[in-house]
């Protein structure tokens, strides 16, 4: 997925390359690319190349995008300090690569066949209004690509003290927040952020996203003051905020800094050397599926007839004398 900034109609050919010498090389697969994407100016666009590239751990890549037709700027960042974006110079029928003196990384998503799931916007370095007692909320309108359960979410609070509130997943009503969650568990009550530092953390339970609705990601003050990294590459009517009587329009920022992610996404960020991954959320029987991928089921005995118990929730309850193991080891 990229992201045209500004300019017109902007057509050209992606591929994945390999990395030569800190510049692209060649491209990793003959089908590592996609020809003729269209952008479009201040939108996002899905590309899918012509088949499924596997990419090996540590090492470099580039994507890179060919003009064929039309002029854009990509959305880019200067935080990173590394020289992670280049631009390629055609002078005199001589071409090169050059490191961009504009930014240092542009945005950009890549996604596997598991079609983990990533929702996010990546802005200039501005404040967003000051949220505390007097503006009580903020609100970042976005529209699920897919179809996910939104798990996590991920904010960026740019300056200010220790703010903490509550975080919900809303509905849309008219352009503006509703009040209603998009599914009865999509908040998660008293999330502390700090000055500097972007945070993560779960919803209660993941909010299941049909691909084109439009939400709403709402952060209500409880106590302190702060403000949010944003910036105004994105569409005027994204951020709004609430002072205690209604909705405004944001007059600072035109996007928030923040992330959502699916369960593949937190699976893909959880130690490269996993071994099984059991959520212990069943239900039923003795068996505790494992969706690592691996196939490293277990299965769950006691010396007690009646457990293990399944509870509200679906979680299990255990006596003390649980025993929980696989084909290989026991726990």
């Amino acid at each position: 997925m990229l992201y045209q900034e500004t300019g017109g109609d902007l057509v050209g050919d992606v591929g994945i390359y390999t990395d030569s010498s800190g510049g692209p090389g060649y491209l990793v697969d003959s089908s590592a690319k996609r020809d003729d994407v269209a952008l479009n100016a201040g939108s996002f666009t899905t590309i899918t190349l012509d088949a499924s590239v596997l990419l090996s751990a540590h090492t470099d890549y580039w994507l890179v995008f060919q003009r064929d037709s039309g002029t854009g700027t990509f959305l880019g960042r200067t935080d990173s300090g590394e020289e992670t974006c280049k631009y390629y110079h055609n002078a005199g029928g001589e071409g090169n690569w050059l490191t961009s003196s504009r930014v240092e990384n542009i945005f950009f998503k890549l996604r596997d066949n598991g079609d983990s799931v990533q929702e996010s916007y990546t802005t200039s370095d501005t404040d967003s209004e000051t949220i505390g007692s007097t503006n009580t909320m903020i609100a970042q309108k976005f529209t699920a690509s897919v179809d996910y359960n939104l798990s996590h979410i991920t904010l960026y609070q740019k300056s200010g003290g220790t703010l903490v509130g509550n975080v919900r997943i809303e509905t849309d009503s008219g352009g503006e927040p509703s009040g209603t969650l998009l599914d009865t568990e999509s908040y998660r009550n008293t999330v502390t952020l700090n000055s500097g530092s972007e945070t993560k953390f779960s919803l209660n339970a993941p909010a299941s996203l049909t691909s084109g609705t439009t939400c709403w990601l709402v952060f209500e003050y409880s106590s302190g003051s702060g403000t949010f990294l944003g910036g105004t590459g994105g569409t005027a009517d994204q951020v709004k905020y609430y002072d205690g009587t209604g909705w405004s329009l944001s007059s600072t920022v035109e996007n928030l800094y923040f992330k959502t992610l699916d369960d593949g996404d937190e699976m893909e960020e959880m130690h490269k050397g996993l071994v099984a991954y059991w959520r212990m959320n069943t239900g039923t029987g003795s068996t505790m599926y494992d969706i690592s991928g691996l196939e490293n089921h277990g299965t769950l005995t006691s010396t007690s007839s009646s457990y293990p118990e399944w509870r509200s929730g679906s979680a299990a309850r255990f006596d003390h004398s649980l025993f929980f193991y696989n084909t290989y080891k026991s726990y």
